[in-house]
């Protein structure tokens, strides 16, 4: 099982984030798409449409 300081052997293809209803999990997946320099994909928008 991998550590937090282990290195990964090769960039992840896809980075899933989940918790319950206000945990932050959008700006926190979203700050991580930005430093990845990865797309961002809000499930939410795709469910009930932009904004």
């Amino acid at each position: 099982m991998l550590g937090f300081a282990d290195r990964l052997e090769s960039r992840p293809r896809r980075i899933l984030v989940a918790g319950v209803a206000g945990a932050g999990k959008t700006t926190l997946a979203a700050r991580i798409a930005a430093m990845v320099e990865a797309p961002h994909t809000e499930i939410d928008g795709l469910f009930h449409g932009p904004d």
